[in-house]
């Protein structure tokens, strides 16, 4: 006997859609909007004091989403679970759900990770920033060179006389933030192929397939 599960579901997929399209935003539109914002207009090329400009004013949006992406998290951690209790029969009886389920449950801890990875990276690619800004002010002040840099290679001076590669830094940021998008969005197919699998003609083909030879199943099925 069937039952509804409309909070869980109305849950499931408000949460995904949040983090989805948080990511989704925070990629394309939050970088150039923040470059945009701290170089001013009619700065149609910013110095490194307005990439660290930037960079705060992205940091200080991120700061502000991350408690509804947190939330979004954890909504879609448990109404999926939920989910996947209330469908355990489906889970233990049906060929494929099992499959289709353990691949989701994959999806979703590379997306928290890869969120997080991106969270901690962006707080580093700020914090580089800001020491290139202060770095280029200091040899300015002591009659050098302002550039901040050790050379045309996207370095920047730090702790004990290391350089941190800035470049590489935001490089990684910019993967990491868009490996979130991409990564909800094959849980938002993967719904839609389990939504495909609790068709009546699919929930009995596969539970025949799980109980009965396969040749059988597929003859009944066809």
């Amino acid at each position: 006997m069937s039952s509804r599960n409309t909070v869980l579901r109305t849950a499931n997929s408000l949460s995904l859609a949040a983090w989805f399209g948080g990511s989704l935003m925070g990629l394309v539109g939050l970088p150039r909007a923040s470059r945009d914002a701290a170089a001013g207009p009619g700065d149609d090329q910013g110095g490194p004091a307005d990439a660290a400009a930037g960079a705060r004013l992205e940091g200080g949006a991120w700061s502000s989403w991350q408690p509804v992406q947190a939330g979004a998290i954890a909504s879609q951690l448990a109404s999926s679970a939920a989910l996947t209790l209330t469908n355990a029969h489906r889970v233990v009886g049906q060929r494929g759900v099992a499959r289709a389920s353990i691949a989701r449950t994959a999806l979703t801890g590379a997306a928290i990770g890869a969120t997080a990875l991106a969270a901690r990276s962006g707080k580093q690619l700020e914090h580089a920033l800001s020491q290139h800004t202060t770095a280029e002010h200091g040899d300015g002040a002591n009659g050098r060179p302002g550039n901040g840099t050790d050379a045309d290679d996207g370095t920047t001076p730090g702790a004990a006389g290391a350089t941190v590669d800035v470049a590489g830094m935001e490089r990684r940021t910019r993967v990491l933030q868009a490996a979130v998008p991409v990564l909800t969005g094959a849980i938002i197919a993967m719904d839609s192929l389990m939504g495909e699998q609790q068709r009546p003609s699919q929930v009995l083909r596969g539970t025949a397939q799980r109980l009965l030879p396969d040749a059988l199943a597929d003859r009944l099925a066809a």
